[in-house]
Parts: structure tokens; C-alpha cells; sequence
């Protein structure tokens, strides 16, 4: 079961974008959070807008023909960003997140940064960016809630 990348098309949309609200529904729900996205049409929504944007690579990964995954960089000025990128749960472990970073992180080997933003609590893809370089650099937080008063 190999694992291929290959670029991003509109096709790919609707598949990805369900993908992508799994993958972060599945991450959340273990650490109970609230997801990143409501429901399958948000993240293909997300993920429509990523693919029309200038400036804005994706890539799709595969294992046997069937797509399991995608991610995103953007290469719009000096530092590039990274994300989202999302694995299907049924395919977490399996390599296509490191290839996909790896391949990503090749298109911009001339930036002079590449920034991503990680939840704290996604304590099994923290190390995959270790291992690629990374460095925790600033935590962010998101509180939310009603004050009291």
C-alpha cells in the first residue's frame, strides 16, 4: 500500500473536504473539544476557497487509488504557511501526512520560514513536525465562554 502524492484539483474538493472535518472531528472528539468545523460541508467549503487562491499549493495523497488526505501551502509572501492538512482517521498512521509535508516542504525550500499552527492537544502530529524541523515557537490558546459579571 503505497503512498502517493499528486496536486490538488477542484475535483478533489468534495472528497477532501470530508475528510478534512473527519480528521479534525476525530482528534477533538478524543481530547474533548469542540471540532474546527460543524459538519462536512464546512470543510469543503474551506478547502474551495484554499483551492481558487492564488498563491495557495495543495496536494492530495492516495494510497491504492483512493484519496486519504490533503494539505496546503501557502507561498503568498516571504513566509509560507502550512495547512490544513488532514489524513483520514482510517489512514492516521500510515505515512501520507509525512509524505505530504515532506512534499510540500520541497516546493518551498527557498522560503526563507514555513510557519503552521498546531492544537496543543494533537499530541500525534506534534512530533511528525519535530522530526521535520519544526520548533514550538508560540503557544496559542482559544478561550471561549461567557464571563462572569
Amino acid at each position: 500500500m503505497r503512498i502517493a502524492t499528486r496536486p490538488f484539483t477542484t475535483a478533489d474538493v468534495p472528497a477532501c473536504g470530508r475528510i478534512l472535518y473527519e480528521a479534525f472531528l476525530s482528534i477533538a472528539t478524543r481530547h474533548h473539544f469542540p471540532p474546527d468545523f460543524p459538519d462536512a460541508e464546512s470543510g469543503v467549503a474551506v478547502l474551495g476557497l484554499l483551492s481558487a487562491l492564488p498563491g495557495c499549493t495543495g496536494l492530495v495523497a492516495e494510497r491504492d487509488g483512493q484519496i486519504i488526505g490533503s494539505n496546503f501551502i501557502s507561498d503568498r509572501g516571504t513566509v509560507h504557511g502550512v495547512g490544513p492538512i488532514s489524513v483520514a482517521p482510517t489512514a492516521q498512521g500510515s505515512g501520507a501526512g509525512r509524505r505530504m509535508m515532506e512534499d510540500l516542504l520541497a516546493h518551498s525550500a527557498d522560503a526563507p520560514a514555513i510557519r503552521l499552527i498546531q492544537d496543543a492537544f494533537n499530541t500525534v502530529s506534534m512530533p511528525l513536525y519535530a522530526s521535520l524541523g519544526f520548533d514550538v515557537r508560540e503557544p496559542l490558546v482559544l478561550v471561549e465562554g461567557t464571563p462572569h459579571g
